[in-house]
């Protein structure tokens, strides 16, 4: 493309367009079939909710790979790195898609160190996914209830609760108060900004992406 003339963002731009198209296509695909499969976190939930929530984080990992590819040189490194990436975002969603992640917003994590872990696990778009999930799932599937020790199905998750922060007990009796779910979606907005910088900084300044 260079060779004809056209700049470096005619090639980014080509990509982004054609990625958010399977973007829009496959997640409307997962909405559609999880509601029809009768999945409460699907049924329970309003559809364009869980729609702009997976997209908006698809995009976001769209920039994450945009980004790796400025910095890793080799087809054998970029598959290395996307196999860790990928074992170490399906682990965290397992343990954190659930009530553990609350414990990154109990009380005793309000300290210094506490704060700064949450903001580097902030930039790394899986822990958000699994941040969110979580935040949905409990009202649109079942969840613990610690005052009635026994397994609830929650009412349903709708626009109003976006905003909402979550607080409560967690599983370990332990309080905690963690940000709303459309502060988690902003977050991962942040990160396409971060990410996409990144992505046009290490474009320009590192040569041996080109070939």
């Amino acid at each position: 493309m260079m060779t004809m003339g056209l700049k470096s963002s005619a090639y980014w731009c080509s990509w982004f367009i054609t990625s958010l198209f399977f973007i829009i296509f496959t997640n409307t695909i997962l909405v559609l079939a999880g509601d029809i499969m009768g999945m409460e976190y699907f049924t329970d939930t309003d559809p364009g909710i869980t729609f702009v929530f997976f997209t908006i984080f698809s995009i976001c990992m769209q920039f994450v790979g945009y980004f790796l590819s400025t910095v890793v040189a080799t087809i054998k490194a970029g598959n290395s790195v996307t196999y860790l990436l990928f074992l170490l975002a399906m682990t965290i969603q397992v343990l954190l898609g659930t009530d553990l992640v609350t414990f990154f917003y109990i009380d005793s994590a309000e300290e210094w160190w506490g704060a700064l872990l949450r903001w580097i696990f902030y930039f790394y778009p899986p822990f958000l996914l699994a941040k969110g999930f979580s935040d949905i799932a409990k009202k649109s599937g079942y969840a613990y209830d610690g005052k009635e020790f026994r397994w609830k199905l929650g009412p349903g998750y709708t626009y109003a609760d976006l905003w909402i922060s979550n607080d409560g007990e967690n599983l370990a009796k332990l309080k905690y108060k963690s940000p709303s779910t459309a502060f988690i979606m902003g977050l991962m907005l942040l990160n396409c900004v971060v990410y996409g910088f990144l992505t046009w900084y290490f474009d320009h300044v590192n040569s041996s992406n080109r070939g």
